[in-house]
Protein backbone atom coordinates (compact mmCIF):
# COMPACT_ATOMS: atom_id res chain seq x y z
CA UNK A 1 0.00 0.00 0.00
CA UNK A 2 0.88 3.16 -1.13
CA UNK A 3 -0.98 6.25 -0.51
CA UNK A 4 -4.12 5.34 -1.80
CA UNK A 5 -2.40 2.95 -4.52
CA UNK A 6 -2.31 -1.04 -3.89
CA UNK A 7 0.42 -2.29 -5.64
CA UNK A 8 0.94 -5.62 -6.84
CA UNK A 9 3.92 -7.46 -8.53
CA UNK A 10 5.04 -10.64 -9.56
CA UNK A 11 3.79 -14.06 -7.74
CA UNK A 12 2.93 -17.23 -9.72
CA UNK A 13 0.30 -19.51 -11.44
CA UNK A 14 0.34 -23.41 -10.28
CA UNK A 15 -2.20 -24.95 -12.92
CA UNK A 16 -1.09 -28.53 -11.26
CA UNK A 17 1.43 -29.06 -14.54
CA UNK A 18 3.26 -25.89 -14.64
CA UNK A 19 4.09 -23.06 -12.26
CA UNK A 20 4.38 -19.90 -14.24
CA UNK A 21 6.13 -16.68 -12.25
CA UNK A 22 4.64 -13.23 -12.82
CA UNK A 23 6.78 -9.99 -13.16
CA UNK A 24 3.87 -8.08 -14.43
CA UNK A 25 3.27 -4.73 -12.11
CA UNK A 26 -0.49 -3.23 -11.09
CA UNK A 27 -1.83 -0.49 -9.18
CA UNK A 28 -5.24 -0.29 -8.00
CA UNK A 29 -6.72 3.28 -7.18
CA UNK A 30 -9.01 2.96 -3.89
CA UNK A 31 -10.38 6.38 -4.75
CA UNK A 32 -11.55 5.21 -8.48
CA UNK A 33 -11.95 1.66 -7.59
CA UNK A 34 -9.90 0.92 -10.61
CA UNK A 35 -6.65 -1.26 -12.27
CA UNK A 36 -4.10 -0.26 -14.32
CA UNK A 37 -0.93 -2.17 -15.60
CA UNK A 38 2.22 -0.47 -15.33
CA UNK A 39 4.14 -1.64 -18.58
CA UNK A 40 8.02 -1.24 -18.46
CA UNK A 41 10.83 -3.07 -20.58
CA UNK A 42 12.05 -6.53 -19.05
CA UNK A 43 15.19 -5.16 -18.67
CA UNK A 44 14.18 -1.97 -16.28
CA UNK A 45 12.14 -4.16 -14.30
CA UNK A 46 12.98 -7.33 -11.63
CA UNK A 47 12.25 -10.66 -13.43
CA UNK A 48 9.90 -13.06 -12.91
CA UNK A 49 9.34 -14.52 -8.96
CA UNK A 50 7.51 -14.70 -6.05
CA UNK A 51 8.30 -14.63 -2.29
CA UNK A 52 10.03 -11.89 -2.16
CA UNK A 53 10.18 -8.92 0.11
CA UNK A 54 7.86 -5.71 -0.45
CA UNK A 55 8.30 -2.63 1.58
CA UNK A 56 6.69 0.24 1.21
CA UNK A 57 8.55 3.55 1.94
CA UNK A 58 7.62 7.17 1.88
CA UNK A 59 9.39 7.81 -1.70
CA UNK A 60 7.97 4.41 -3.21
CA UNK A 61 8.40 0.69 -2.79
CA UNK A 62 11.78 -1.62 -1.84
CA UNK A 63 11.73 -5.03 -3.73
CA UNK A 64 14.33 -7.88 -2.19
CA UNK A 65 15.20 -11.23 -3.01
CA UNK A 66 12.66 -14.01 -4.37
CA UNK A 67 12.18 -16.90 -6.01
CA UNK A 68 11.80 -18.71 -9.03
CA UNK A 69 12.00 -21.76 -11.05
CA UNK A 70 14.14 -21.97 -14.33
CA UNK A 71 13.57 -23.78 -16.55
CA UNK A 72 16.15 -24.35 -19.48
CA UNK A 73 15.07 -27.37 -22.25
CA UNK A 74 16.53 -30.45 -21.82
CA UNK A 75 17.54 -29.61 -18.64
CA UNK A 76 16.37 -30.60 -14.91
CA UNK A 77 14.57 -27.55 -13.72
CA UNK A 78 16.21 -25.76 -11.13
CA UNK A 79 14.81 -23.25 -8.45
CA UNK A 80 16.88 -20.37 -7.71
CA UNK A 81 16.51 -17.72 -4.45
CA UNK A 82 17.16 -14.02 -5.97
CA UNK A 83 19.28 -11.65 -3.87
CA UNK A 84 18.34 -8.42 -5.92
CA UNK A 85 17.09 -5.33 -4.28
CA UNK A 86 14.61 -2.86 -6.68
CA UNK A 87 13.45 0.55 -5.88
CA UNK A 88 9.78 0.94 -7.57
CA UNK A 89 9.81 5.31 -7.94
CA UNK A 90 6.33 6.20 -7.08
CA UNK A 91 4.28 8.57 -8.27
CA UNK A 92 0.69 9.95 -8.55
CA UNK A 93 1.09 10.58 -12.67
CA UNK A 94 1.33 6.93 -12.74
CA UNK A 95 3.55 7.34 -16.26
CA UNK A 96 6.38 8.63 -13.90
CA UNK A 97 6.19 5.40 -12.17
CA UNK A 98 9.28 3.32 -12.97
CA UNK A 99 12.00 0.69 -11.26
CA UNK A 100 15.18 1.55 -10.34
CA UNK A 101 17.75 -1.80 -9.06
CA UNK A 102 19.65 -0.73 -6.04
CA UNK A 103 23.06 -2.11 -6.19
CA UNK A 104 24.27 -4.86 -3.20
CA UNK A 105 26.31 -2.45 -0.81
CA UNK A 106 27.29 -3.43 2.78
CA UNK A 107 25.85 -6.53 4.54
CA UNK A 108 23.37 -8.49 2.88
CA UNK A 109 21.85 -11.60 4.31
CA UNK A 110 24.08 -14.22 2.87
CA UNK A 111 23.12 -17.00 1.19
CA UNK A 112 20.03 -15.68 -0.83
CA UNK A 113 16.59 -16.29 0.62
CA UNK A 114 12.71 -16.36 0.02
CA UNK A 115 10.38 -16.17 2.41
CA UNK A 116 12.22 -13.50 4.57
CA UNK A 117 9.41 -10.34 5.09
CA UNK A 118 10.88 -6.21 5.74
CA UNK A 119 8.80 -3.80 8.24
CA UNK A 120 9.35 0.00 8.04
CA UNK A 121 11.19 1.05 10.98
CA UNK A 122 10.37 4.51 10.67
CA UNK A 123 12.59 6.34 13.00
CA UNK A 124 15.56 5.11 11.87
CA UNK A 125 14.29 5.52 8.10
CA UNK A 126 15.41 2.09 7.15
CA UNK A 127 13.65 -1.57 6.53
CA UNK A 128 14.09 -4.33 8.87
CA UNK A 129 14.24 -7.80 7.08
CA UNK A 130 13.90 -11.25 9.13
CA UNK A 131 14.25 -14.53 8.42
CA UNK A 132 13.39 -16.48 5.02
CA UNK A 133 14.88 -20.14 3.81
CA UNK A 134 16.91 -21.71 1.09
CA UNK A 135 16.17 -24.52 -0.91
CA UNK A 136 19.26 -26.38 -1.51
CA UNK A 137 18.08 -29.11 -4.33
CA UNK A 138 20.57 -32.38 -5.00
CA UNK A 139 18.29 -34.16 -6.77
CA UNK A 140 15.04 -34.50 -8.49
CA UNK A 141 14.15 -36.84 -5.79
CA UNK A 142 15.10 -34.75 -2.58
CA UNK A 143 15.48 -30.71 -1.76
CA UNK A 144 17.13 -29.41 1.66
CA UNK A 145 15.77 -26.37 3.21
CA UNK A 146 17.70 -24.21 5.36
CA UNK A 147 15.81 -21.61 7.58
CA UNK A 148 17.22 -19.00 9.08
CA UNK A 149 16.59 -16.28 12.15
CA UNK A 150 18.83 -13.39 11.80
CA UNK A 151 17.96 -9.64 11.69
CA UNK A 152 18.87 -7.25 8.99
CA UNK A 153 18.51 -3.87 8.51
CA UNK A 154 18.15 -1.96 4.98
CA UNK A 155 18.82 1.83 5.27
CA UNK A 156 16.63 3.89 2.49
CA UNK A 157 18.90 6.91 2.26
CA UNK A 158 20.82 7.25 -0.94
CA UNK A 159 21.55 3.83 -2.73
CA UNK A 160 20.53 1.80 0.23
CA UNK A 161 22.99 -0.38 2.22
CA UNK A 162 22.85 -3.40 4.37
CA UNK A 163 23.73 -3.76 7.71
CA UNK A 164 23.08 -6.57 9.99
CA UNK A 165 21.22 -6.47 13.73
CA UNK A 166 22.61 -8.39 16.32
CA UNK A 167 21.30 -8.83 19.72
CA UNK A 168 23.74 -7.45 21.98
CA UNK A 169 25.34 -9.58 25.50
CA UNK A 170 24.24 -7.88 28.40
CA UNK A 171 27.31 -7.10 30.42
CA UNK A 172 28.07 -9.20 33.43
CA UNK A 173 27.79 -8.22 36.77
CA UNK A 174 31.14 -8.51 39.04
CA UNK A 175 31.86 -11.28 41.15
CA UNK A 176 32.34 -8.99 44.17
CA UNK A 177 28.67 -9.20 45.53
CA UNK A 178 27.05 -10.32 48.53
CA UNK A 179 25.89 -14.35 47.82
CA UNK A 180 22.51 -13.07 46.80
CA UNK A 181 23.87 -11.64 43.46
CA UNK A 182 23.86 -15.56 42.50
CA UNK A 183 19.61 -15.46 41.46
CA UNK A 184 20.71 -12.42 39.28
CA UNK A 185 23.82 -14.01 37.72
CA UNK A 186 21.26 -16.68 37.50
CA UNK A 187 18.63 -14.47 35.89
CA UNK A 188 21.29 -13.51 33.45
CA UNK A 189 22.36 -16.40 32.19
CA UNK A 190 18.43 -16.85 31.10
CA UNK A 191 18.18 -13.68 29.47
CA UNK A 192 21.47 -14.42 27.05
CA UNK A 193 20.42 -13.19 23.47
CA UNK A 194 21.12 -16.92 21.86
CA UNK A 195 18.90 -18.50 24.24
CA UNK A 196 16.10 -15.77 23.95
CA UNK A 197 16.18 -15.35 20.14
CA UNK A 198 13.23 -17.39 18.46
CA UNK A 199 14.13 -20.33 16.04
CA UNK A 200 14.29 -20.25 12.11
CA UNK A 201 11.62 -19.75 9.91
CA UNK A 202 10.48 -18.04 7.14
CA UNK A 203 7.33 -15.92 6.08
CA UNK A 204 7.01 -13.90 9.30
CA UNK A 205 4.54 -11.40 9.77
CA UNK A 206 6.26 -7.99 10.83
CA UNK A 207 4.95 -4.74 12.17
CA UNK A 208 6.95 -1.66 13.86
CA UNK A 209 5.26 0.69 16.29
CA UNK A 210 7.93 3.40 17.47
CA UNK A 211 10.91 1.33 18.03
CA UNK A 212 9.37 -1.38 18.51
CA UNK A 213 9.82 -5.25 16.43
CA UNK A 214 6.99 -7.24 16.32
CA UNK A 215 7.06 -10.99 15.31
CA UNK A 216 4.19 -13.16 14.53
CA UNK A 217 5.42 -16.19 12.21
CA UNK A 218 2.99 -17.48 9.93
CA UNK A 219 5.06 -20.43 8.09
CA UNK A 220 7.88 -22.37 10.01
CA UNK A 221 9.25 -26.13 8.64
CA UNK A 222 12.58 -27.74 10.53
CA UNK A 223 13.19 -31.24 11.47
CA UNK A 224 13.74 -29.46 15.53
CA UNK A 225 11.42 -29.29 17.88
CA UNK A 226 9.31 -26.13 18.05
CA UNK A 227 8.66 -23.42 20.43
CA UNK A 228 6.83 -20.58 18.21
CA UNK A 229 4.46 -19.65 15.39
CA UNK A 230 3.79 -21.08 12.06
CA UNK A 231 4.03 -24.41 10.36
CA UNK A 232 6.32 -26.63 12.26
CA UNK A 233 7.01 -30.35 10.14
CA UNK A 234 8.49 -33.36 12.11
CA UNK A 235 8.63 -36.27 9.64
CA UNK A 236 5.15 -36.27 7.59
CA UNK A 237 3.56 -34.53 10.26
CA UNK A 238 2.73 -30.75 10.08
CA UNK A 239 1.99 -28.33 12.87
CA UNK A 240 0.51 -25.38 13.06
CA UNK A 241 1.91 -22.84 15.19
CA UNK A 242 0.84 -19.39 16.46
CA UNK A 243 3.91 -17.56 18.68
CA UNK A 244 4.07 -14.00 19.37
CA UNK A 245 7.72 -12.06 20.09
CA UNK A 246 8.90 -8.34 20.42
CA UNK A 247 12.50 -6.79 20.27
CA UNK A 248 12.93 -3.14 21.20
CA UNK A 249 15.14 -2.01 18.03
CA UNK A 250 16.72 0.69 19.77
CA UNK A 251 18.30 -1.95 22.37
CA UNK A 252 18.64 -4.89 20.72
CA UNK A 253 19.10 -6.48 23.91
CA UNK A 254 16.59 -9.54 24.46
CA UNK A 255 13.21 -11.02 22.36
CA UNK A 256 9.98 -10.57 24.74
CA UNK A 257 7.75 -13.99 24.24
CA UNK A 258 4.50 -12.69 24.84
CA UNK A 259 2.91 -15.83 23.48
CA UNK A 260 3.89 -19.62 23.88
CA UNK A 261 3.14 -22.50 21.80
CA UNK A 262 4.70 -25.40 22.92
CA UNK A 263 4.25 -28.26 19.99
CA UNK A 264 3.81 -30.82 22.59
CA UNK A 265 0.68 -29.41 23.60
CA UNK A 266 -0.74 -29.50 20.08
CA UNK A 267 -3.36 -32.07 19.05
CA UNK A 268 -2.41 -34.01 15.51
CA UNK A 269 -5.05 -34.35 12.57
CA UNK A 270 -4.35 -35.93 9.53
CA UNK A 271 -4.97 -34.91 6.09
CA UNK A 272 -7.60 -36.97 3.72
CA UNK A 273 -4.80 -38.50 2.13
CA UNK A 274 -3.31 -40.20 4.67
CA UNK A 275 -6.57 -41.35 6.33
CA UNK A 276 -7.09 -42.94 2.85
CA UNK A 277 -3.83 -44.69 3.31
CA UNK A 278 -4.60 -45.38 7.02
CA UNK A 279 -7.78 -46.98 5.50
CA UNK A 280 -5.80 -48.97 3.14
CA UNK A 281 -3.79 -50.43 5.82
CA UNK A 282 -6.97 -51.02 8.10
CA UNK A 283 -7.93 -53.00 4.50
CA UNK A 284 -4.99 -54.95 4.64
CA UNK A 285 -4.71 -55.99 7.79
CA UNK A 286 -8.26 -57.47 7.55
CA UNK A 287 -7.29 -59.25 4.53
CA UNK A 288 -4.85 -60.86 6.09
CA UNK A 289 -6.98 -61.70 9.25
CA UNK A 290 -9.07 -63.45 6.85
CA UNK A 291 -6.58 -65.35 4.99
CA UNK A 292 -4.98 -66.22 8.26
CA UNK A 293 -8.69 -67.57 9.53
CA UNK A 294 -9.18 -69.85 6.06
CA UNK A 295 -5.43 -71.33 6.66
CA UNK A 296 -6.35 -72.26 10.03
CA UNK A 297 -9.95 -73.53 9.29
CA UNK A 298 -9.33 -77.49 8.49
CA UNK A 299 -10.82 -78.98 5.41
CA UNK A 300 -13.93 -81.14 6.31
CA UNK A 301 -12.73 -84.59 6.70
CA UNK A 302 -12.35 -87.38 4.22
CA UNK A 303 -12.25 -84.44 1.53
CA UNK A 304 -8.96 -85.05 -0.83
CA UNK A 305 -8.14 -82.12 -2.83
CA UNK A 306 -5.44 -82.74 -5.79
CA UNK A 307 -3.88 -80.18 -7.41
CA UNK A 308 -2.71 -80.48 -11.26
CA UNK A 309 0.70 -78.58 -11.39
CA UNK A 310 0.58 -75.50 -11.94
CA UNK A 311 0.66 -73.59 -16.02
CA UNK A 312 3.97 -71.92 -16.95
CA UNK A 313 2.08 -68.88 -16.31
CA UNK A 314 1.76 -69.22 -12.70
CA UNK A 315 -1.75 -70.58 -12.22
CA UNK A 316 -3.16 -73.13 -10.75
CA UNK A 317 -5.60 -75.94 -12.97
CA UNK A 318 -8.51 -75.75 -10.57
CA UNK A 319 -10.29 -78.60 -13.14
CA UNK A 320 -7.77 -80.91 -11.46
CA UNK A 321 -9.45 -80.48 -8.27
CA UNK A 322 -11.77 -83.19 -7.65
CA UNK A 323 -13.41 -84.95 -4.31
CA UNK A 324 -12.27 -88.63 -3.17
CA UNK A 325 -15.01 -88.98 -0.04
CA UNK A 326 -18.12 -90.38 -1.53
CA UNK A 327 -19.57 -90.25 2.21
CA UNK A 328 -18.79 -86.71 2.17
CA UNK A 329 -22.15 -84.55 3.57
CA UNK A 330 -24.56 -83.12 1.33
CA UNK A 331 -23.94 -80.16 2.97
CA UNK A 332 -19.98 -80.27 3.23
CA UNK A 333 -20.48 -80.99 -0.65
CA UNK A 334 -22.17 -77.91 -1.26
CA UNK A 335 -19.76 -76.03 1.10
CA UNK A 336 -17.16 -77.38 -1.37
CA UNK A 337 -18.57 -76.79 -4.61
CA UNK A 338 -19.11 -73.61 -3.68
CA UNK A 339 -15.39 -72.68 -2.90
CA UNK A 340 -14.22 -74.49 -6.20
CA UNK A 341 -16.78 -71.90 -8.21
CA UNK A 342 -15.28 -69.24 -6.63
CA UNK A 343 -11.68 -70.42 -7.23
CA UNK A 344 -12.98 -70.97 -10.79
CA UNK A 345 -13.97 -67.97 -11.51
CA UNK A 346 -11.48 -65.95 -9.54
CA UNK A 347 -8.96 -68.02 -12.50
CA UNK A 348 -10.53 -66.95 -15.04
CA UNK A 349 -10.45 -63.05 -13.81
CA UNK A 350 -6.75 -63.55 -13.32
CA UNK A 351 -6.03 -65.54 -16.78
CA UNK A 352 -7.60 -62.30 -18.32
CA UNK A 353 -5.39 -59.85 -16.18
CA UNK A 354 -2.00 -61.66 -16.80
CA UNK A 355 -2.86 -62.59 -20.41
CA UNK A 356 0.40 -62.96 -22.19
CA UNK A 357 -1.26 -61.09 -25.54
CA UNK A 358 -2.09 -58.17 -23.63
CA UNK A 359 1.29 -55.12 -23.33
CA UNK A 360 3.20 -54.26 -20.17
CA UNK A 361 1.46 -51.16 -19.77
CA UNK A 362 -2.03 -52.55 -19.79
CA UNK A 363 -0.88 -55.01 -17.60
CA UNK A 364 0.04 -51.99 -15.47
CA UNK A 365 -2.93 -50.50 -16.11
CA UNK A 366 -5.18 -52.34 -15.53
CA UNK A 367 -6.27 -53.51 -11.50
CA UNK A 368 -6.44 -56.91 -11.16
CA UNK A 369 -9.89 -57.50 -9.64
CA UNK A 370 -9.72 -56.96 -5.72
CA UNK A 371 -7.08 -55.09 -5.92
CA UNK A 372 -7.02 -52.35 -3.77
CA UNK A 373 -5.70 -48.82 -4.45
CA UNK A 374 -2.66 -49.02 -2.32
CA UNK A 375 -1.07 -52.31 -3.90
CA UNK A 376 -2.18 -50.96 -7.29
CA UNK A 377 -0.28 -48.36 -7.22
CA UNK A 378 2.80 -49.89 -5.17
CA UNK A 379 3.13 -52.33 -7.96
CA UNK A 380 2.89 -49.61 -10.88
CA UNK A 381 4.09 -46.22 -9.49
CA UNK A 382 6.84 -46.51 -11.49
CA UNK A 383 4.54 -46.26 -14.72
CA UNK A 384 1.87 -43.92 -13.25
CA UNK A 385 4.90 -41.22 -12.86
CA UNK A 386 5.58 -41.71 -15.97
CA UNK A 387 2.37 -40.46 -17.00
CA UNK A 388 2.15 -37.95 -14.71
CA UNK A 389 5.71 -36.74 -16.00
CA UNK A 390 4.24 -36.87 -20.13
CA UNK A 391 1.42 -34.76 -18.66
CA UNK A 392 3.24 -32.30 -16.85
CA UNK A 393 5.69 -32.26 -20.22
CA UNK A 394 8.52 -32.50 -17.53
CA UNK A 395 7.94 -29.78 -15.22
CA UNK A 396 7.02 -32.24 -12.05
CA UNK A 397 9.46 -32.97 -10.17
CA UNK A 398 10.41 -35.26 -7.13
CA UNK A 399 7.55 -35.23 -4.42
CA UNK A 400 4.92 -33.04 -6.58
CA UNK A 401 5.63 -35.70 -9.44
CA UNK A 402 4.54 -39.01 -7.17
CA UNK A 403 1.59 -36.94 -5.62
CA UNK A 404 0.61 -36.15 -9.54
CA UNK A 405 1.56 -40.10 -10.56
CA UNK A 406 -0.90 -40.99 -7.58
CA UNK A 407 -3.45 -38.33 -8.72
CA UNK A 408 -3.52 -40.45 -12.27
CA UNK A 409 -3.13 -43.96 -10.68
CA UNK A 410 -7.34 -42.96 -8.27
CA UNK A 411 -8.34 -41.93 -11.44
CA UNK A 412 -7.46 -45.37 -13.43
CA UNK A 413 -8.70 -47.11 -10.04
Amino acid sequence: MWKHYIVLFGGFVDTGVRTTYLQDLWIFDTLEYKWQEIKQNDLRRPSARSGFSFLPTPDGIVLYGGYCKKYVKGQRTQGLALDDAWLLQMDEDTSKIQWIKRRKIGYAPNPPRSGCTMALWANRNMGVLFGGVTDTEHDEESMESTFWNDLYGYQLAGMGRWISLNLRIPKKKKASKVDADDEVASDNENDDPSIMLPLTRYNTMLAVQRNTLYMYVHIRKSDLPGRYGGIFESGDREYTLDDFYTIDLSKMNRVICLKECPIDHLEWHSSDEEDDDDNDDDDDDDDEEDDNQGMETAEPEGVEISHMEEEEDGLCDLEGLRVSDEDLSDEAKAELEKKLALRRQATTFMGVSKDTTRSEADILSTPEPGEILKTFYERSKHYWAAQAHEIAQGQSRGKQLRRDGFDVCKMQQ
